[in-house]
């Protein structure tokens, strides 16, 4: 990591450590919890004042349940352990995002920016990331079965021991991919680029 992005990630991450940031971030897990309106409580929290501003946040095993963060930007944000299926998370800004752990099935990601995102473990399945930057992205162990990745670009990212049984990688980019024992049994590949493919799909 250089420098800058050091300096950005403490920035991000502090701003939620002072007495007023603490109770902030309190009262915006509680309203993302609740299903109320948390854009306007982070409104007062962004230094730019804008409602999606969620960089930094610690929302580790939050319940966020089909929860709508369509366009939020949670770069460095931590996620851990998070139960997040069947929320929006289309658009998302989740660069160096840590979600290890966290429950996703069925969530909406499509053209969210996950480059160098911690997905290791998560529980992805049946999700829809078509479109999506997750570059450079660790997803080692984790669930993405039947999970749709079309035009997905995964390049560099760890893939080893994940289970991609029956997922839709149509023209996904896995240039330089890690895919060590990856399953991807009855995984579509067509025009995918790149990756260690040496698991053919299972089209009987």
């Amino acid at each position: 990591m250089s420098n800058d992005q050091s300096d950005h990630e403490h920035i991000l991450r502090d701003r939620w450590n002072s007495p007023k940031g603490t109770d902030l971030a309190h009262a915006i897990r509680t309203a993302l919890e609740s299903g109320e309106d948390w854009r306007r409580i982070t409104r007062d929290a962004s230094s730019w004042n804008d409602e999606h501003d969620l960089g930094g946040i610690c929302l580790a095993g939050a319940n966020l349940q089909g929860v709508d963060l369509r366009s939020a930007y949670l770069a460095y944000a931590d996620l851990r352990d998070a139960t997040m299926n069947e929320a929006n998370l289309a658009e998302a800004m989740l660069t160096n995002t840590d979600l290890a752990g966290a429950s996703l099935r069925n969530a909406d990601l499509r053209e969210a920016k996950a480059g160098l995102g911690v997905f290791t473990h998560c529980d992805i399945s049946h999700a829809v990331l078509d479109g999506a930057l997750l570059a450079r992205a660790r997803l080692g162990g984790a669930r993405l079965t039947g999970a749709s990745l079309r035009r997905t670009n995964l390049a560099g990212a760890d893939l080893r021991d994940a289970d991609l049984t029956g997922a839709d990688l149509s023209g996904a980019t896995l240039v330089s991919a890690l895919m060590d024992n990856a399953d991807l049994t009855g995984a579509i590949l067509s025009n995918v680029r790149g990756g260690n493919l040496s698991q053919p799909p299972d089209n009987s």
